[in-house]
Formats: C-alpha cells, sequence, structure tokens
C-alpha cells in the first residue's frame, strides 16, 4: 500500500486482501492527497518534550506494573563475520538513538506521560566470551534474555539497551534489546536497516530527527458499532484445561518452542493460498485456530492478530508502538469445507484489519470483557509474522550480518504462533506462558498445528471437510485415542461367567469364614448366606419367579438384602432395588417400565408399596439366621455374562428416571479388578449405599469376590458423626462414599479412617482439600477418586491417592478399569488429538444394554463408532493428562448462557474455591419464573466464619461481571441428598432466604484512626471518578468499567487518589480488583487505619 501511495494511488486495505484481482483493485484505486504527517495523526512535534501516553503504551505500560516485565521486552541479535570498526559502530549507534526520539523516552507511572530526553547517550555495553561452536548467538541471546529485567525500566530510563559481545577477532553478536513500550517488531527492522546502512556510510554527518509516534485520534464510534456484532456471541475465554492450575494472576513468564516446516509444507501452504487467493497468513491462522478449536473441544474463539499499524509511505519509517491487536473471530465447523473454511477466516481477517481504527481495549470493553488478573483480556492465544517484520540478512560490503531473534522469557499471551522465517528453511515459533501450559501441552499443540496443516495442504482440493482431517500427531503410531486397561478380561481370568457362580465358589472354597455382619444380630459365615440364598430362591421360584423376570428388592441395609439379591441372580432373574424412602410417582414408574413380577420387602413396607402403586406380589425375605429347608433344590440358571443382573433407575434430563438394563459381566469386570479395591480393604467393607444406587454392587459383590466381609451401616440415613464412630467400632478396612458424604465425614471427623485401608469415592467432584486432609489425619490410607456412569457399572476409571504430596489442585479421575475401553472425542463424535477437551465415551465389558422401554435415548447416548464397537455418550468433558490420567473438566451441559454471556460453571466454582477460608463450593444454574436463568453458589467454611461480603470482592476479581453469582449460600458444609449429590434446592431455599435480607456493612462505619468516617472515603472517591469521567451518573456500587471508566483511565484515578490520601499505598492491581467506589472505600479505610 505504501508503494501505491508513493506511485500516487491509493489503495484500501480490505481491497488489496480481498478476493478480487490486484488489477481491478487498482483500477479503483483513487488518487492521493498528499498531506504531511502531522496533519493525519495528532502529533507531538519534536520540540514537545512531554505528551501523554497514546492508548497502545498506557495500556502496555499498565500491565508492565501489574507484573507483564520481560513479557514486553524484545531482543534481536545480529551475528557480524568479518572485520568490525567498533568506533564506526558507536557512532551509528549515537546517530539512531538521536534520530529517533522513540530511542529516547522515558515515561511516568504516575503522570501516564512520555518524555524525551534530551542529549541521551547511547547505552552500549561491552563484553568477551570465549563461545566456541556455532550457537554463539543462541549463547548470547540467553545470557541478555535472562538479564534483561535488569537491564529494562522504562520509568527510569529509555528502555534501550545494546550489547556487543566479542566472540573473535571475525566474529562479533550486536544484540538490541528494547522495550515493546518504545518499538514494536517493524521498528526492529527499521532500526537495523538504518543502523548497518549508516555503519556502511560511514558519515558524522547530523541527520535529522524522525517523527514521533501519533497519536490517532480519528473517530472510531462506527467502527465499534460495526465490528462489535460481528464478534458478539463469541467466548472471550479460551481455556485449553490443561495439567496446570492457573494461577491466581498471571505471571507474564514464558519459554519459546521452535520448529521447522518441511519444503513440501512450505510450498503446499504457498499453493494454497494462491489457489484460494487469500494470504499465507490466512492458510496458517486457519490451521491454528482449528488446532485450539480442537484442543479446547470448542466450535467458536477468538484470535489476537498482530499486525504492524502501517499503512501509509510515511508510517513505514516511523520507530514507535504502532502495532496492534486484531480480534479475529474462528468460527469453526466440521462440516465446512477445508478450502471454504480458510477462505472464511480469510474474510474475518479483512474484516478486522477495515475495522483496525477501533481501539482493542474499546471492542473488549464493549464485548463485556473487562480485565482479568489470571489471563489477557479478549484474547489469550494469537498469531503473528515476524518474518515480515524484521529482515534477516543486512548486505554491506565488508560484513555478513544475520538477524536472530532471541527471547527474554516471557510473554502476554497463554499461546502465541509465530512465523520466524519463511522460504524453503522456514521456521515457526510456539511461545507459550509456562504457569499454563506444560511443555508435553506445547509440544502437541506445534505437533497438531502441523497435523492439520498437513491436512489442509494435501486434502482441501478433494473437498474435504475439516471435521474429516486426521485428528493425529506426527507419530501417530504411537497416539491410541482408545485407552483400555492392560489387565486382561475377567470373566476369562475367572472362568466364571455369572455373579452367583461367582459367590457360589467363594462360599464352597471359604464355608466357614465370615461373610455378613451386622451390629445388631452378629456375624454370617459364608456357608449360612448361601443356605439362605438358596432358600430365598425357591420361594422365589415357587411364587413364578423365572428366568429373566424383574424382582423389586425393597430391603434395609441387612443380610436379608443380600441373601434376596443372590436369590433373584440364582434364579436367572434381575433385581430393581428401591429405596426405602422412594415415593409414589418412582414406584409407579418402575411399575410402568420394568413390570415386575413380585417384590421381596418386610411386612411394613409391603403396604406402604401396595399403597403406592406397586402391584407385584409381595414376599417376605426369609430370616437369614434361620432360613427354611426347602424340600426341593432347583438348579441354578445356566450362567451367562449378557444376561440381566439388575436394572438401576438413574435420573433423566426430562426428570424421568431411565432404566439401565446393566449384566453381570459389568460387575464381574470391576469385582475381579484387584487395582480397583486392594484385597486387604475387602477384609471388612461397609455397606452404606442405597440399592437403588450402582455403588451398591461393589459394597456387595467386591468382598464377596475377595473372601471378605460385607459390614452393614445401621441406619437409613448415615450422618458423619454416627459413621465416623461406626467405621472406627467397626474396624472398618474398606469403604465407599460419595463425594457429598465424603466432604462432610473428612469435615466433621478426618480421623475416623485412620484404621482403614482403603477410602473410594467418586459420584461428584471429589475436594483436593478433603482429600488432602484426610491423608494428614490417617497415614497409610489410600483415598480412590472412582469415575463412572450407571451406563458403565459403577466405576470406568479409577485414581489412586497414596499421599499428600501426591494430591494435585483437581484430582484426575484416573485410567479405565480391567475390560473397559475409553475414548475422547468432538461433537461429531471424532476422536481428538492427545491431550485435547471432549466428552468421553466408554465401552467394554461394562456397558450397559440399554434403557429398557426407551429405544430412542438408547439410540441416542448408546452409539457405534467407526471401529465397529458400542459406546456410552457420558456428557462429562475430560482430557488426557501428560501423566495417562484422565482429567474432568465439567459437563458438556454444565455451560449455561446467561443475559447473552457463557458461562462455565466450573470456573466460577474454581474461583470460590480459591477464597481463604473455602473448603468446598458448586456453582448451579436456576431457572426462574420469568425464564431468565441466574448462578447459585454453595459454599461451605467448615468452622470458618465466611464473611459473604469479602467473598463477593474476591470472587469478583477472578470472573467477569457477567459471571457473578446472584444467589449466595453460605454453610458449614455443603448439604446432601439421599443419593450423595449435593442438594441444590436446600441451597436454594437458604440463598433465597438470604437474598431477602439486607446486605451485612462491608465495613465498618467510621474509622477512627484516620480522622475520616467511611462515607468521607467514599464521598471523596466520587468526586475523582467524577472529574475523571465527566459525569455523576453512577452509583458507589457501580463497577467504574460499567459506568464509561477503561484501563486507560484507571492511573488518573489512582494518581489522585495518592494525592487525597497520602501514605496511602495503592497498586496498579488492586485498582483492577476493587472496581467499585464501595470496595475502594474498603481498602483506603484499612491502609489509613493501618498506617
Amino acid at each position: 500500500m505504501a508503494k501505491a501511495e508513493a506511485a500516487g494511488a491509493r489503495l484500501e486495505l480490505s481491497d488489496l486482501l480481498g478476493e478480487r484481482p490486484l488489477a481491478e483493485a487498482l483500477e479503483s484505486a483513487q488518487a492521493v492527497i498528499r498531506q504531511p504527517l502531522a496533519a493525519q495523526h495528532e502529533s507531538v512535534g519534536p520540540d514537545e518534550r512531554v505528551r501523554p501516553c497514546t492508548s497502545r503504551e498506557a495500556s502496555m505500560l499498565i500491565s508492565e506494573q501489574m507484573g507483564a516485565g520481560t513479557g514486553w521486552h524484545l531482543l534481536f541479535s545480529a551475528d557480524i563475520r568479518g572485520g568490525l570498526d567498533h568506533q564506526r559502530l558507536h557512532s551509528a549507534l549515537q546517530a539512531l538513538t538521536d534520530r529517533h526520539p522513540a530511542l529516547r523516552t522515558v515515561f511516568s507511572p504516575e503522570q501516564m506521560t512520555a518524555r524525551v530526553v534530551r542529549n541521551h547517550r547511547v547505552r552500549l555495553l561491552t563484553c568477551d566470551l570465549d563461545l566456541p561452536g556455532d550457537d554463539a548467538v543462541g549463547a548470547v541471546n540467553a545470557m541478555v534474555g535472562q538479564s534483561s529485567a535488569r537491564l529494562l525500566d522504562p520509568f527510569v530510563r529509555p528502555p534501550v539497551a545494546f550489547q556487543l559481545t566479542r566472540v573473535s577477532p571475525e566474529r562479533h553478536v550486536l544484540s538490541m534489546l528494547i522495550h515493546h513500550a518504545v518499538a514494536d517488531g517493524w521498528s526492529v527492522g527499521v532500526l537495523w536497516k538504518e543502523l548497518f546502512d549508516r555503519y556502511a556510510a560511514g558519515s558524522d554527518e547530523s541527520v535529522g530527527e524522525a517523527a514521533v509516534v501519533p497519536a490517532v485520534v480519528a473517530s472510531y464510534e462506527d467502527v465499534i458499532e460495526r465490528r462489535v456484532p460481528e464478534l458478539k456471541g463469541v467466548p472471550t475465554v479460551l481455556e485449553l484445561g490443561g495439567d496446570l492450575e492457573r494461577p491466581e494472576v498471571f505471571d507474564y513468564r514464558g519459554l519459546r518452542l521452535p520448529f521447522r516446516l518441511r519444503a513440501d509444507e512450505v510450498e503446499g501452504c504457498e499453493r494454497l493460498a494462491s489457489s484460494l487467493g487469500v494470504t499465507r497468513n490466512a492458510v496458517l491462522l486457519a490451521a491454528w485456530s482449528l488446532t485450539l478449536a480442537r484442543q479446547a473441544s470448542v466450535d467458536d474463539l477468538l484470535l489476537g492478530l498482530t499486525w504492524a499499524g502501517r499503512i501509509s509511505e510515511a508510517e513505514r519509517g516511523l520507530v514507535g508502538l504502532l502495532t496492534d491487536v486484531l480480534p479475529i473471530r474462528c468460527a469453526v465447523d466440521g462440516d465446512i469445507a477445508t478450502a471454504e473454511f480458510v477462505q472464511r477466516i480469510a474474510r474475518e481477517m479483512r474484516s478486522a484489519l477495515s475495522a483496525r481504527k477501533a481501539p482493542f481495549e474499546e471492542i473488549a470493553k464493549t464485548l463485556g470483557a473487562d480485565y482479568d488478573a489470571t489471563r489477557n483480556t479478549l484474547v489469550q492465544f494469537a498469531f503473528a509474522a515476524h518474518d515480515e517484520l524484521v529482515s534477516e540478512q543486512m548486505s554491506l560490503p565488508d560484513l555478513d550480518v544475520t538477524i536472530h531473534e532471541g527471547h527474554c522469557l516471557g510473554t502476554v499471551f497463554d499461546s502465541v504462533l509465530y512465523v520466524r522465517r519463511w522460504g524453503d528453511d522456514a521456521e515457526l515459533c510456539l511461545e507459550y506462558a509456562t504457569s499454563v501450559v506444560a511443555p508435553g501441552e506445547a509440544a502437541h499443540l506445534v505437533s497438531g498445528f502441523r497435523e492439520v496443516l498437513r491436512g489442509f495442504v494435501s486434502r482441501s482440493e478433494h473437498g474435504t471437510r475439516i471435521g474429516e482431517l486426521s485428528a493425529g500427531h506426527e507419530g501417530a503410531s504411537q497416539w491410541d485415542p482408545r485407552r483400555q486397561s492392560a489387565r486382561a478380561q475377567v470373566q476369562e481370568e475367572a472362568g466364571l461367567a455369572g455373579l452367583w457362580q461367582m459367590f457360589e465358589s467363594m462360599a464352597a472354597s471359604r464355608p466357614d469364614e465370615p461373610a455378613f455382619a451386622e451390629s445388631a444380630r452378629g456375624t454370617l459365615t459364608y456357608r449360612q448366606i448361601a443356605a439362605a440364598a438358596v432358600a430365598q430362591s425357591e420361594a422365589l421360584r415357587a411364587a413364578g419367579v423365572a428366568e429373566g423376570d424383574h424382582v423389586v428388592l425393597a430391603l434395609p441395609y441387612s443380610a436379608q438384602e443380600l441373601v434376596a439379591v443372590l436369590a433373584v441372580l440364582r434364579l436367572g432373574a434381575a433385581y430393581i432395588g428401591l429405596d426405602h424412602a422412594a415415593g409414589a410417582a418412582h414406584i409407579a414408574h418402575v411399575q410402568q417400565i420394568a413390570r415386575p413380577v413380585l417384590a421381596i420387602a418386610p411386612q411394613p413396607r409391603a403396604k406402604e408399596l401396595e399403597h403406592d402403586g406397586l402391584s407385584a406380589p409381595v414376599l417376605e425375605p426369609v430370616d437369614p439366621w434361620n432360613p427354611p429347608v426347602p424340600a426341593v433344590v432347583g438348579a441354578a440358571a445356566a450362567p451367562d455374562p449378557d444376561r440381566i443382573a439388575y436394572v438401576a433407575f438413574t435420573s433423566g434430563s426430562t426428570g424421568r428416571p431411565k432404566a439401565v438394563r446393566v449384566p453381570h459381566r459389568g460387575v464381574l469386570r470391576l469385582v475381579h479388578d484387584t487395582d480397583v479395591v486392594r484385597p486387604n480393604a475387602l477384609r471388612r467393607f461397609l455397606r452404606v449405599a442405597p440399592i437403588s444406587f450402582d455403588a451398591s454392587t461393589l459394597e456387595l459383590f467386591a468382598p464377596l469376590a475377595a473372601g471378605g466381609c460385607i459390614v452393614a451401616f445401621p441406619e437409613p440415613y448415615p450422618v458423619p458423626t454416627v459413621l465416623a464412630r461406626f467405621i472406627e467400632q467397626e474396624r472398618i478396612s474398606g469403604l465407599w462414599l460419595t463425594a457429598g458424604l465424603f466432604r462432610l465425614v473428612a469435615e466433621h471427623a478426618p480421623t475416623a479412617f485412620r484404621g482403614v485401608d482403603q477410602l473410594l469415592t467418586g459420584g461428584d467432584v471429589v475436594p483436593s482439600g478433603q482429600v488432602r486432609r484426610v491423608l494428614e489425619a490417617c497415614p497409610g490410607l489410600r483415598v480412590t477418586n472412582g469415575y463412572g456412569p450407571t451406563e458403565n457399572t459403577t466405576f470406568t476409571t479409577v485414581h489412586h491417592v497414596d499421599d499428600t504430596t501426591a494430591v494435585p489442585a483437581r484430582l484426575p479421575i484416573g485410567a479405565p478399569v480391567a475390560g473397559t475401553t475409553v475414548i475422547v472425542v468432538d461433537r461429531a463424535l471424532r476422536a481428538v488429538p492427545e491431550g485435547a477437551a471432549g466428552e468421553l465415551l466408554t465401552g467394554g465389558a461394562g456397558l450397559a444394554v440399554d434403557y429398557l422401554g426407551d429405544a430412542e435415548e438408547t439410540r441416542r447416548r448408546f452409539v457405534e463408532l467407526e471401529d465397529g464397537q458400542r459406546y456410552y455418550r457420558t456428557g462429562d468433558v475430560v482430557r488426557w493428562g501428560a501423566d495417562g490420567t484422565l482429567r474432568f473438566l465439567g459437563r458438556v451441559d454444565r455451560q449455561v448462557k446467561i443475559r447473552g454471556f457463557r458461562i462455565e460453571l466450573e470456573a466460577v466454582e474454581a474461583a470460590l474455591r480459591a477464597a481463604p477460608g473455602v473448603l468446598d463450593a458448586g456453582a448451579y444454574a436456576t431457572a426462574e419464573q420469568a425464564g431468565e436463568s441466574r448462578i447459585l453458589v454453595g459454599v461451605a467454611g467448615g468452622d470458618s466464619h465466611l464473611d459473604l461480603d469479602a467473598l463477593r470482592d474476591f470472587v469478583a476479581a477472578r470472573l467477569p461481571a457477567y459471571a457473578m453469582p446472584s444467589l449466595w449460600a453460605v454453610t458449614d458444609a455443603l448439604p446432601v441428598t439421599r443419593n450423595g449429590k449435593v442438594d441444590v434446592q436446600a441451597l436454594l431455599a437458604k440463598a433465597t432466604n438470604r437474598a431477602e435480607e439486607p446486605r451485612a456493612a462491608a465495613r465498618p462505619q467510621d474509622s477512627a484512626e484516620s480522622g475520616m468516617t467511611a462515607e468521607e472515603i467514599e464521598d471523596v472517591i466520587a468526586g475523582i471518578w467524577e472529574d475523571v469521567l465527566g459525569s455523576t451518573d453512577f452509583g458507589y456500587e457501580d463497577r467504574f468499567f460499567d459506568v464509561g471508566g477503561d484501563s486507560l483511565r484507571v492511573p488518573q484515578v489512582r494518581r489522585a487518589l495518592l494525592s487525597a490520601f497520602p501514605g496511602c499505598a495503592i497498586q496498579m492491581v488492586e485498582m483492577f480488583n476493587r472496581p467499585t467506589i464501595a470496595q475502594l472505600a474498603v481498602l483506603i479505610e484499612g491502609r489509613l487505619a493501618a498506617s
């Protein structure tokens, strides 16, 4: 465009990058009306040595104050071979410094102004190093880069330094270290060219001062109005969900992973770009966006595109900060053709470039993406083409000069993909935040990008859709997306194909060993249980029960319950567990769907069942301590691993429970896997889960398979303190507790598990804090996180923790149990790349047969993949960690939309759990009568008293405004339902009652120590806001950014506050974390009192 301007024609950027041929674009070009740079922009003349910072500079310097540091440091080194004239080089550097005011600029953090230092002497450091080998430049870059934090301070002196390293008499390395606030990538290219041109000329002649960076003042409101709707609805946070826990404050530390493209990949990329009429960068950006979409399992995301910010000929020679980040919307549709997808991204790039006048901060603010201490605002991933900014080779008569880019170990994004060099030896680089992206995850991103790019260039001409591109990585033969346990199939190992046969075999080998214990009546042996089960089965047979029938069991935790289960299985029938708290509606549903032929229940319960609509006859259970002796004992049903063992009714999304039919093989594969439960834990295993809950299968059959003893809890509802005493008194060696019940016991009595060998928990997110607390109190205990839907028989995966040092911030759900296959897929049920997020599908021996009486739902949730195997769609979002364990990220359906914003409830929970004093937390979406959803949170503090207002403030500093919860319930422990799930209705009732109460004071009403009342402090702050905003249209609880404020006005407010309250230190980051007058007043009042 600058060349066209020099020739007298003005081209529009969108025309140049559009799909029209260049000749047509030139025909529509307008004649240039030349204006001096000062007329085109509001700029500062050379005599004005102090000026306000530009919006770009101010934003960068604000982040500098909040810790960005080396993230904004640029390092480039020139490898100079030949006889170097040191004096001439020094003169050229001084001339360069004299010419460009940016190299002599220092900033004021309080006033947010830039001052050009007169007669500034260039800073040239020199050293001699013996650096054998060819990697002298790499060694120098590492040395300078690691020292950059000490060498550059934009608030103390002009942040520019040069270092000349003598490697040998004929080889030197000249390093340029410069802060991004005074120079962008384009500036670096200008500086290198001018430096060596000056050196080659060898003249001492003075050169005129170059123009300074212009402060663009062109109106952008119309651009905002056009651009923002194009970006509306895209999530403003992209989270890959890696192994690392995101820190509360982004630390700006980063590393780079360089990699090269093969010649055929480069040629293919250029050929594809040419055939589609797009740029090379459009192809690379499209491949990068698809890589990230797959990794994060999203179909709509924002990427940042850096561009030089220079169009006119006059701007090309400017040194300063003109570059900008343009948000690019990348909508990923698996059904779109590859070529069409690349063209879509190219159109998005043109749209972003046409809206380049709109400041990034204004776009972010309008989209509701406020400051976030944990990540970069609006875009966390970006793309940049550095090869277009800095020439690699410099042409000098007597010197051979090659420019190399270094790194100062910083970054401002989660990840940025750079093009370092293009051509036959193309080199790209992934810069990534080390606090967010692990090295292995960075490698996955690189290999995933290369795989996508190869798919683009090799298959786009064939009409291939992006969803059909390979989701593997380089070396994909080593990456098997389907993972299954290395342990043998259990039924082959055991040689048994039925649960009754398994028990019968154990009873024959251990007849006099204890099998079941009740605290009230004593212990029964395997021989006694077997005899009672035979007697009960013959009673069932006499009542008409046959193979394949359904029998309802409505019994308390007892030997009668175990005997009834075994008796049903002996006949080849299936049992249906009925909780004693089951209501009439549930019983009627069971009757309608399962059509049981009989029920076993004690007499009082039998009348209740009949009253509630159960039409099947009810049979009294036999007494295991005194069972009748059958006159005739019929044969047991032949073993069949595919026969239905039980039917479990699980909650459905429609509120109508689904009847899951589970076969014998599912239970057998679980109980014979010794990696699930240690044999010693099965000596005395607790029976406490409702029989209607699938965890009861573990409690009943795992001990029996190992020759252990089942110990029944005597109460229908396990109260934490009572349960804790029972565990100790009965010397329980192993048990299963739901995550909710585990939370409660861990809080009330963590030492209760001291005699336990293994504690299994799950059914919901298992809090790491409680796991750590229990392990500290109970040395030698193993805690197991057991994950799995009912549709895959109790457990799909398990993860064991034996010591507090092995407890991560988020507990993995582990690896698959024996006979189980798992695969992580995208929305189109295609395997995702290694480490990427996706929905978990599970298959294998544990898979349920179907949903009884619901063929449509069965087809929807039980699917067959390309491998011909059948899988269950769990609806859970997971990813594989680098250690080979699965990480649970949330539910597919836990992303909620409130007031048009997409919110991940897991992110809300993470913010709550990070708050001081919080032991556990849950976030839920509740529907109002008007149809609008609100976020309800339950927060447990145990014995700690949680200040709700302080908690709100803490969370507000970590979540965007639209994600803030509306309903709060603070409790000692989260309430749980009968099945151990968090009781959302109880939380809602508590939160609703509190919402009607007046909000407690956030602080004391006066501050005697400071001499000012709290109200007076608020009034002072309000006056400052009025001066800065030019308006009084705000309240003391309004957020600064919601009433016209922005990041550029924050320093003005801070400066005024420091003046109004001398001695009260206020950090820049605190200004962003406390965006209301009330919150600032609390902070200032506390500081004044302390001082």
